[in-house]
């Protein structure tokens, strides 16, 4: 499969395991796309919002993908959906949450607030790459259409 549409990725993961086994799994299947990593809502949001970032910063372009954990520092993962969905520039941007519990109603809520997917973090991290794997795959393809 062919990821060309897809270069510019944020993650937004508090835990270090969880943040370079994502960004890992990401270069495996393209070693091209640029992944921005962030371990906490506020770092995010001071990129996609701020001077720096692709609002503001014509040299920067707005994330083909953004994924965030749920349960993340100084703002947290819903609060940054909300955040992101606020502006016209991203509302085109899919957003996927993961998370290590598995809640409907967290899930509703999730998609209520305008993301595009939820992932329940599996504990085995094999099957966690995997997840990925076929998120990448599934975004590169819907990007194609």
């Amino acid at each position: 499969m062919n990821l060309v549409k897809i270069d510019n990725i944020v993650v937004v993961e508090d835990n270090p395991d969880h943040l370079e086994l994502t960004c890992n799994a990401i270069k495996e299947i393209c070693p091209d796309i640029l992944v921005l990593a962030f371990t906490n809502g506020k770092e995010a949001e001071e990129y996609l919002f701020g001077n720096m970032g692709p609002l503001k910063n014509p040299l920067r372009k707005l994330p083909d993908l953004i994924l965030i954990d749920m349960f993340i520092p100084l703002v947290p993962g819903m609060e940054l959906l909300k955040s992101i969905r606020t502006y016209r520039e991203y509302q085109t941007v899919p957003v996927v949450m993961f998370s290590e519990l598995n809640g409907a109603r967290d899930i509703d809520r999730v998609i209520n607030l305008g993301g595009n997917d939820f992932i329940i973090k599996p504990h085995d991290m094999n099957h966690f790459t995997e997840k990925l794997k076929a998120l990448m795959r599934y975004w590169a393809y819907v990007s194609d259409l």
